[in-house]
């Protein structure tokens, strides 16, 4: 997400200023080795969620649906998409 801080473009001495703005970076948290399953309910907990959408490739469908089966309720579903 950019956040812009718009301030009037002037030159000084022949150059130009540039507008202000201020960066905000959303890096994604990746959770990952031996045994990280299991702490995945802890996970959609830790992002306020109430359940989780599981995403598949067509190949990684069995992992998917065992995924969707640990989480029980919490699963909303398995998406395959190639």
């Amino acid at each position: 997400m950019v956040r812009e801080e718009l301030i009037d473009a002037r030159a000084i001495d022949g150059v130009s200023v540039m507008h202000a703005f201020a960066f905000e970076a959303r890096i994604p948290r990746v959770v990952f080795g031996a045994g990280s399953l299991q702490h995945l309910a802890r996970e959609i907990d830790r992002l306020g969620a109430k359940r989780a959408l599981i995403l598949s490739t067509p190949e990684q469908a069995d992992s998917a649906h065992r995924i969707a089966e640990m989480l029980g309720t919490r699963a909303a579903g398995v998406l395959r998409r190639q």
